[in-house]
């Protein structure tokens, strides 16, 4: 089947074995009865009853570009769109509109080709200047320029033509290209679109791409409604007099619905600007509480650093205290550690006092001794009295060095007792079993 569809191609290309010829625009379209007859009921019609040999049709209905893409489909079961617009300076710019991957996954829909297959092949055709075929030059379909706005005319004026000569297959083959083309024209463009369907009288079947345009347009309503172009298009054109009737709920709807919208806005927005005004007082709120906590933390900040001032000057005076305190004490340990030697030099001349007071008052007890059995002579009474006094004078001196002594002994067993002065206890290591002697003197 593949090599038969290439062969036949092939045909398209070769007017040797033509037996029909269509014109068009002044162009002449060389083709063959049994392929283009038997595709189209309308063509084999105008056929009959004709003399064999060249048979030539009239062609007025359509454009040549749109003929010849009939004639493509008739000899390769498909088509190519190759649009081709001109700018404002005139200059020839190339777009290709090509559905090849949209219509890949249908065997009943063959897809477009892009610059291979059908679009790389051109069909003969003839100036009516020159009816010499072999004369005639070929030309690419996508090579023609047409002023056409976007493929989706094209594919129509296909649909049409395909309506008119009965080829059921291609015209489905033209609606499912223009249904996966229309959702991408541009809004300001799709007036024309629709222009071009609602004016091409086609019969019930056409009502498929009416449809489509109304389908397509309720979809994109807000995005249209919003394009000037299309709306002074929609309103101005009388073929378009209908899908604007058709559109009217939809806008009416779209109408209401934005006023709701609105009204909902509204509503959105006195809702939000009473939160607002609750949100501001929240903030004014936040901001005195703010205020007085940050007062009240400074406050508390400015007692701290009083407290730490008085702390650090306490400490200062406890480090001054502490050096004093540490001063006094070694003072007095000084002071202590002296008194002690005194202390220890008065035991030491205390105990020796002692045993002088001792052997002295065994010579006193010894001269009483004497006195009491003395007779003797006046001059031996004298020598007694003499020494006699000589020892009450030693008793004497003896009797204050005692006295003294024990004054001393007094002085630091209270110093011991009570503490010395300054704050500082200074206790005496001696026995106080040494005080009986002094008792006893």
């Amino acid at each position: 089947m593949e090599n038969l569809g290439k062969g036949m191609g092939s045909l398209l290309l070769n007017p040797r074995y033509s037996d029909l010829e269509i014109r068009c625009e002044g162009r002449s379209y060389l083709v063959h009865r049994l392929i283009v007859c038997s595709n189209s009921p309308v063509l084999a019609q105008e056929c009959e009853g004709r003399e064999p040999g060249n048979i030539v049709i009239e062609h007025n209905t359509s454009d040549a570009l749109t003929l010849e893409r009939m004639l493509l489909f008739m000899y390769k079961g498909d088509y190519t769109v190759k649009v081709l617009e001109v700018d404002a300076t005139e200059v020839a710019v190339e777009t290709e509109s090509s559905l090849a991957d949209e219509h890949e996954s249908s065997p009943a829909q063959p897809a477009e080709e892009g610059e291979s297959g059908a679009a790389e092949e051109s069909i003969p055709s003839h100036a009516e200047e020159n009816s010499d075929p072999t004369c005639q030059a070929l030309e690419r379909i996508e090579e023609r320029q047409t002023i056409i706005l976007d493929s989706a005319v094209a594919h129509v004026l296909v649909y049409v033509l395909a309506s008119q000569y009965e080829m059921p297959d291609l015209q489905d083959l033209a609606f499912q290209r223009f249904k996966a083309r229309l959702p991408a024209v541009a809004a300001e463009d799709y007036a024309e679109v629709a222009r071009r369907v609602y004016s091409s009288n086609l019969s019930c079947d056409g009502e498929a791409l009416s449809a489509e345009i109304f389908t397509v347009a309720l979809e994109r309503v807000d995005e249209l409604m919003d394009c000037q172009t299309f709306v002074q298009t929609l309103l101005g054109e009388p073929e378009l007099q209908r899908l604007a009737g058709d559109l009217l709920p939809a806008v009416v709807e779209r109408a209401k619905g934005r006023n709701a919208t609105i009204e909902t806005l509204e509503l959105d927005v006195a809702k939000q600007r009473k939160k607002l005004d609750g949100l501001k007082e929240d903030l004014l709120s936040a901001k005195g509480r703010a205020r007085d906590h940050a007062e009240r933390e400074n406050a508390v900040a400015l007692k701290l650093s009083v407290v730490q001032a008085e702390l650090e000057i306490e400490l200062c005076k406890s480090v001054e205290a502490d050096r004093r305190y540490k001063a006094k004490a070694k003072q007095a340990s000084e002071r202590e550690a002296e008194l002690k030697r005194e202390l220890a030099s008065s035991k030491n001349e205390k105990n020796i006092l002692k045993l002088s007071f001792a052997e002295q008052h065994r010579e006193l007890q010894a001269a009483i001794t004497k006195l009491d059995g003395f007779s003797g002579t006046p001059a031996a009474i004298d020598r007694s009295a003499a020494d006699r006094d000589t020892w009450r004078e030693k008793y004497y001196k003896r009797d204050r060095a005692l006295r003294d002594i024990v004054a001393t002994v007094n002085k630091w067993t209270h110093c011991r007792n009570e503490g010395c002065s300054d704050g500082i206890s200074v206790w005496l290591d001696w026995d106080d079993r040494s005080a009986s002697d002094d008792r006893g003197l």
